[in-house]
């Protein structure tokens, strides 16, 4: 049986006690702070009647707050789940029945609209209050996960998945021994923290005991207070490293040349990005390509995260990747098949949704619909979701393709391939793009280009707009896409 997270916090607590463990605007929190902080919301959440096996719902506002509550839930045996402040009062009840939380903790009240009961977190009390070590509060060996995720569904119905602390702890040590974070290390996740990314990035950090940043994105100027803390490892997404390019002037080169890693993960990241990237903001770009599900899977590094059209690295070590066709067969060589994945990091199904376990699960293998190759040298390519690829007069298109060539053009800033569906040719492939500052290139000139670049395999309508919708983690809302592309095409018809 495996043993809580909480004791990598509880063992550098006594190992290396005024090391930093949080940093904070105004200050920081050592290992021995951060710790009797987490006994103070640990004994508060007690007293409320939280302990192991239940689930409490996370809505709260402030960062830190939400930090010391997870931190404290972990330690009680318990199991969090997320609700976030952004989803709606219908998405919010849904997510608590879902989760079947006891629940529901937050510092805004208002928030609140759940039925499950309310437990107020206040860390300006919290933190004054005194703090005694209840040894008997502390779930040694927790057997209920520590962490709900809802995740998205292709048929429009989330997937509830939890992972362990046993799974936590393998996918930690993959991913640090990866990007070789050790103590040293003064770390952040520009994401906020109602997203696993982050949770998970938290523990990364801890299980070294490395120092996290927090409060790092809300900054007025993120690419200064990054160099002021000597942050030396920022995990961020394509929204935030597509807004923090967008802030600098032309001429700007490598501002944050200091950094020993700037990681995205999340979402595609283009060749055209890398290569900006590498010249304004950092040459030590790295690309994680990761599942809820599974954790770290591969991480592109330099060079060949420049070099490699489209790469997301090698497999990690302890992951085993195969491509294959929907009969689970293994592809030819360099074919571009169904991505399937093995590793101890690993969740063991989908809760409550038998359908979607066995589609995705089977022989231990985790199947999670996303299409790839690998090239000669090893390099695992990414070739977008399964459920996205078109079929067009019996052709296979792939969006992530289409979309590879158009953000190599010069002048091209961000595409997205969607189809327009026809009775006939089945799906058609149109391109969204948005266009670099002055570009004077248009749709048509963009649609012969792709047409001599792709053949057979090109969009056959070419739209340019302000801006492709996607979310804070930079993924495509195919929804919103669709609506402006069905208005556009109207519009000339």
């Amino acid at each position: 049986m495996a043993r809580s997270l909480t004791f990598d916090l509880l063992e550098h607590a006594q190992s290396t006690p005024n090391a930093p463990a949080l940093l904070l605007p105004d200050g920081a929190l050592s290992y021995r702070q951060l710790d009797e902080a987490v006994w103070r919301f640990s004994q508060h959440l007690h007293a409320q009647g939280l302990g192991p096996g239940e689930v409490l719902g996370l809505t709260i506002t402030d960062e830190l707050t939400l930090v010391l509550t997870l931190l404290a839930v972990i330690r009680l045996g318990a199991t969090a789940c997320s609700i976030p402040r952004s989803a709606t009062p219908v998405q919010r009840r849904e997510m608590a029945a879902r989760g079947a939380i006891k629940s529901l903790a937050t510092d805004q009240p208002e928030l609140a609209d759940t039925a499950a009961p309310l437990l107020l977190v206040d860390r300006s009390v919290l933190t004054r209050a005194r703090a005694t070590i209840y040894r008997d509060i502390l779930c040694e060996t927790p057997t209920a996960p520590w962490l709900l995720i809802t995740g998205s569904g292709s048929t429009g119905v989330p997937k509830l998945m939890a992972v362990s602390h046993a799974q936590t702890v393998v996918r930690s040590r993959i991913a640090t021994q990866a990007l070789r974070v050790t103590g040293n290390d003064r770390v952040t996740s520009l994401s906020h923290f109602d997203f696993s990314t982050s949770k998970f990035r938290l523990h990364e950090a801890f299980s070294v005991g490395a120092a996290f940043a927090l409060q790092v994105w809300g900054q007025p100027d993120c690419l200064d207070y990054i160099r002021q803390r000597a942050l030396s490892v920022v995990y961020a997404t394509v929204f935030h490293a597509e807004t923090l390019l967008a802030r600098l002037p032309p001429d700007a080169r490598s501002v944050l040349g200091s950094l020993r890693v700037l990681e995205l993960t999340a979402s595609t990241v283009s060749d055209d990005l890398r290569l900006r990237i590498q010249r304004q903001l950092c040459g030590n770009l790295h690309v994680r390509y990761a599942i809820n599900e599974a954790g770290a899977v591969s991480i592109a590094s330099p060079p060949t995260v420049f070099s490699v059209a489209g790469t997301v690295g090698k497999p990690l070590p302890g992951v085993v990747v195969e491509i294959v066709d929907r009969e689970h067969r293994p592809v030819a060589p360099g074919a571009i098949g169904l991505i399937r994945i093995r590793s101890p990091g690993v969740v063991d199904s989908y809760r409550g949704n038998d359908d979607a376990t066995r589609q995705s699960f089977a022989e231990g293998w985790f199947t999670p619909g996303d299409l790839g190759r690998f090239t000669e040298d090893g390099e695992l390519i990414y070739c977008g979701r399964a459920d996205h690829m078109m079929i067009m007069n019996g052709i296979n298109i792939y969006p992530a393709e289409i979309e590879r060539v158009m953000t190599s053009h010069p002048e091209v800033l961000d595409a997205a391939a969607v189809p327009v569906r026809h009775m006939v040719h089945q799906d058609i492939p149109v391109c969204a793009v948005t266009l670099k500052p002055g570009a004077p290139t248009t749709g048509q000139d963009l649609l012969l280009w792709a047409s001599e670049q792709l053949g057979a395999h090109r969009p056959h309508r070419v739209l340019v707009l302000e801006q492709i919708p996607r979310n804070h983690e930079g993924k495509l809302v195919r929804a919103e896409l669709a609506a402006l592309i069905n208005l556009s095409l109207a519009a000339t018809a």
